[in-house]
């Protein structure tokens, strides 16, 4: 447990700092701000789900881990392809 709230530590200043480089500016307290509150109402339909398997059994609670970290990967992927697709011409990245 330690060691995941280690990591969560480090990763947490270097995730938010690559959102601020690639929020636009004028409108990057705003995008970071729905990006929090995402990720709370997210947090609030799987952390009770995580502590109902987790009371059943830990490997349940991997599984369910392991499908929301799969569902988050394939929405990124198509976020990013449409964010490519839509950038039009000279558009060096983000």
């Amino acid at each position: 447990m330690f060691a995941l709230r280690a990591v969560q530590s480090l990763l947490g200043p270097l995730s938010l700092s690559l959102q601020t480089e690639q929020a636009p500016a004028a409108g990057r307290a705003t995008q970071l701000s729905c990006n929090a509150m995402l990720m709370d109402v997210a947090a609030m339909g799987v952390y009770p789900a995580f502590g109902a398997l987790a009371d059943r059994g830990v490997n349940a609670a991997f599984l369910l881990g392991g499908v929301c970290c799969g569902i988050a990967l394939v929405l990124y992927g198509r976020f990013f392809r449409w964010k490519n697709n839509s950038a039009g011409p000279g558009w060096e990245g983000a």
